[in-house]
């Protein structure tokens, strides 16, 4: 005897899930084998559970592989054959009317005959081919309903040898963890760039089981089980003298070159990770009931208040889990040495953040979307920019000038003067204060000397070499910022980064 199961519940982890399964069956007195159908292709058959009522005990219970024949796969196998010959015979019989077209076997028809022929011709033709696309979409659809039942019926089953004392209907129920499915946190922002700031957090939900699942009562849990758990172990860290690199069978003074190269690529990346921003769209989902959130052991889970359909290997499912209400500083800031856009920027405490955002947030600005923003905050900064958009009514340009060189023959030495112009002009009605940031180099060597010559009033970090200004424009006003620094280095070395 095989008895079905249906899913009543999914508990989903980042990756992977806990389902939940129930069914009921017909015991009668005494010893009675089954078979329970419910397993998928992806489950993890060590952690299956199965659960009767006080009074039944199982014995001999392990997995299956068994080969169902006579079932629903052969019917809908049957079927395509059946459709496979209609259209074969609906393609012949067309084939029949196109070579009757030329008339070549009606030499003895009448005029009438022939002229009945040609104002039928175009109408068999069209009901012909419209019956050949019909039966090629059932044909389709026929097909898809055969990978599922072949699925269905190559699924592993548990055999089992239940007992009961008392004949009866026992409803019971099947758990076990399955691999193939998961969740993801998105996130939206909304805003009017003038009061709070809401961030949303949002679930997708996808699974590919192979069934989909309909009417279940879904949790999500932000952990993923770990099959193999233990305490990492510390070794011994042990201290030594470094060893100098050798190139070209000389040992090298200083560091190497091409080190040197991955430490200037590294700060870079670093440097342009931080100003620039990406502006990937996303489209928003439907408004939902958020989650009730609570504890589950070393997790947080999100109790979802519905239940959910959500289809095998399918574009997923939305579901709404919170919401938080942010105090939020408005600014605009550029970087016009990377992007001459100007930002329009939300500043938030960091510590409001909840613990666990991290990702692309989709930015709705006085209910427009902007596009997006990455929330990948540093708990240890006090505050964290939320990128909302470019302000477009605010123009920048950086032009660089000629360089000016010249050599100190008796200090044996070369210098060069380095000069930029960053322009910003205000395009609105009110006036603006617009955050400029832009640099100057930093030298690491005490044998390459930085001089300052004019920054126009920019506060300078040095130990970055950071430049910031913050620059008040009144309506449609343009001001010019003009950065000019002098570069001195030994005249016998080149300085790569110049």
């Amino acid at each position: 005897m095989t008895v079905a199961t249906a899913i009543r519940e999914v508990k989903i982890y980042r990756r992977g899930a806990a389902v939940v399964r129930g069914g009921s069956l017909r015991l009668e007195a005494g010893e009675t084998p089954v078979a329970i159908a419910g397993l998928t292709a992806s489950t993890y058959t060590d952690t299956m559970r199965l659960s009767f009522p006080a009074g039944v005990s199982a014995s001999a219970v392990h997995i299956v592989q068994a080969e169902r024949k006579g079932g629903e796969s052969e019917q809908i196998a049957e079927q395509i054959a059946e459709i496979d010959d209609r259209i074969q015979g609906l393609k012949k019989q067309a084939q029949m009317w196109e070579n009757s077209a030329g008339f070549a076997n009606l030499k003895n028809a009448s005029v009438e005959q022939v002229e009945a022929f040609i104002n039928a011709y175009p109408a068999r033709i069209s009901a012909n081919s419209s019956e050949i696309r019909r039966l090629e979409k059932e044909k389709k659809d026929l097909h898809e309903k055969l990978t599922k039942a072949c699925d269905e019926e190559n699924r592993p089953l548990i055999s089992a040898i239940l007992k009961t004392e008392k004949a009866g209907d026992y409803p019971f129920e099947l758990s076990y963890q399955d691999s193939a499915a998961y969740w993801d946190s998105r996130y939206e922002i909304h805003t009017d760039g003038e009061s709070s700031l809401n961030l949303k957090v949002r679930a997708e939900v996808r699974q590919n089981t192979g069934e989909d699942w309909k009417g279940v009562r879904m949790s999500l849990r932000t952990g993923t089980p770990v099959f193999s758990a233990s305490l990492p172990d510390l070794r011994p860290k042990y201290l030594d003298f470094a060893r100098p690199l050798r190139a070209n069978g000389r040992l090298m003074g200083g560091m190497a070159p091409m080190m040197m190269a991955k430490m200037a690529t590294a700060d870079m990346v670093e440097e342009e990770a931080e100003m620039m921003m990406e502006d990937t769209a996303r489209l928003a989902p439907l408004e939902m009931e958020e989650a009730e959130v609570s504890t589950a052991g070393t997790m947080t889970e999100y109790v979802l208040g519905s239940v959910y359909d959500v289809k095998s290997a399918d574009e997923g499912m939305f579901a709404d889990l919170q919401s938080f209400d942010l105090k939020a500083d408005y600014v605009i800031k550029a970087v016009p040495k990377l992007d001459i856009h100007a930002w329009l920027l939300a500043e938030v405490k960091t510590a409001d953040l909840p613990m666990s955002v991290r990702g692309t947030a989709s930015v709705y600005l006085n209910s427009a979307y902007t596009g997006s923003a990455e929330l990948s905050p540093d708990f240890g900064e006090d505050k964290f920019p939320i990128a909302l958009g470019v302000e477009e009514r605010i123009s920048l340009s950086r032009s660089e000038k000629k360089k000016k060189s010249s050599e100190a023959l008796l200090r044996n030495q070369q210098s060069a003067v380095y000069e930029f112009d960053i322009q910003a002009a205000n395009g609105k009605d009110e006036p603006v204060t617009v955050t400029i940031i832009d640099q100057i180099p930093v030298s690491r060597d005490q044998t390459i000397s930085v001089e300052t010559i004019a920054l126009s009033g920019a506060e300078l970090d040095e130990k970055t070499g950071r430049l910031k200004w913050n620059v008040e424009l009144s309506s449609h006003e343009m001001k010019t910022l003009h950065v000019e620094y002098k570069v001195s280095w030994p005249k016998d070395k080149t300085i790569s980064s110049l």
